[in-house]
C-alpha cells in the first residue's frame, strides 16, 4: 500500500476546508459513516458478519489509535478522507501511517474552521467511546483503587506551651499553661535538693512566696480575663466585672 497516496487524501480534505468550512456531501456521508461505527455497540456488532466485524474492529482500533497519538482534529479529516474497508487496511501499515500523519500535521496549517468542524461532530462523548474497553476498565479499577485525596488536619502537641502575657506588679509575666511533662530522673533529683534546701534562708522562702503570689495572679487574670488588678505594692487585688 501506497501510504503517501492515502495521506494526500488527507490533505485535499485539509485544503477543501480550509477554504470553505463547509463538508461536501460525499464528505458528510463519509464521516457520517464512521461515526456510527464509533458509537456502535455490543448488539449492533452482532448484527455483521464475522468478516464485517474484523474490518470494522480494525478501522475502530485505528482511529482510536490517531485520536490518542495525534488528537481529534487529525482524528476529524482521516474520519472524513478514508472509508471503514480504506481504514482497515491501512490500518496493517498502522506504525508507518501514524508517523506520516505526525511529520505532516508538524508542517500544514490547520484552521479555526477545520478545529470547529471538528468539535462540532466529535463530541467528548463521542470521543470517549473510542476508549479501548480494556483500558476503560483498568480506569475505573483504578479510580477504585486510589481514594480521592483528603486533607489531613494536624494534630496540636497536648505538652505544647501556650504563652499569656499578663501584668503583675514586678513586671510581666508570661504564663504558659500547659499539661504536666512527664518527669525525668534529672526533675526528681531537683525536686529532692529543693525540699533539702528548703529552711535555708528566710529570703528564699520570701522569693517562693512571692512568685506564688504572681503565679496566682496571673492565674486569676487568665481564668477571668475581664477583672482589673489594684495593686499597693505589697499584692494585688483583683475586681470581676
Amino acid at each position: 500500500m501506497d501510504l503517501d497516496v492515502e495521506l494526500k487524501r488527507v490533505n485535499r480534505v485539509r485544503i477543501s476546508l480550509a477554504e470553505n468550512p463547509t463538508l461536501a456531501a460525499s464528505q458528510e456521508s463519509t464521516l457520517t459513516t464512521i461515526i456510527n461505527l464509533i458509537q456502535e455497540d455490543h448488539v449492533q456488532r452482532e448484527k455483521h458478519s464475522e468478516a464485517a466485524r474484523s474490518r470494522r474492529k480494525s478501522a475502530r482500533a485505528l482511529l482510536s489509535t490517531i485520536h490518542r497519538d495525534l488528537g481529534s482534529v487529525i482524528l476529524f479529516l482521516c474520519s472524513t478522507a478514508f472509508s471503514i474497508s480504506k481504514l482497515y487496511k491501512i490500518k496493517s501499515h498502522a506504525t508507518q501511517f501514524i508517523s506520516k500523519l505526525k511529520t505532516w500535521n508538524d508542517g500544514v496549517e490547520i484552521t479555526d474552521g477545520i478545529v470547529s468542524l471538528a468539535r462540532k461532530y466529535f463530541t467528548t462523548s463521542l470521543l470517549e467511546r473510542l476508549v479501548p474497553d480494556d483500558a476503560r476498565a483498568t480506569q475505573i479499577k483504578r479510580g477504585a483503587h486510589f481514594p480521592s485525596h483528603t486533607t489531613k488536619r494536624s494534630r496540636t502537641d497536648p505538652n505544647s506551651l501556650e504563652h499569656v502575657a499578663i501584668p503583675s506588679y514586678h513586671g510581666v509575666i508570661d504564663l504558659a499553661k500547659h499539661q504536666p511533662l512527664n518527669k525525668t530522673p534529672t526533675d526528681d533529683y531537683n525536686d529532692g535538693s529543693h525540699s533539702e534546701n528548703s529552711d535555708s534562708t528566710e529570703g528564699s522562702e520570701d522569693g517562693d512566696e512571692s512568685d506564688s503570689g504572681e503565679v496566682q495572679a496571673a492565674q486569676s487574670l487568665v481564668d477571668n480575663p475581664d477583672a482589673t488588678v489594684e495593686d499597693d505594692g505589697n499584692s494585688p487585688t483583683f475586681t470581676y466585672h
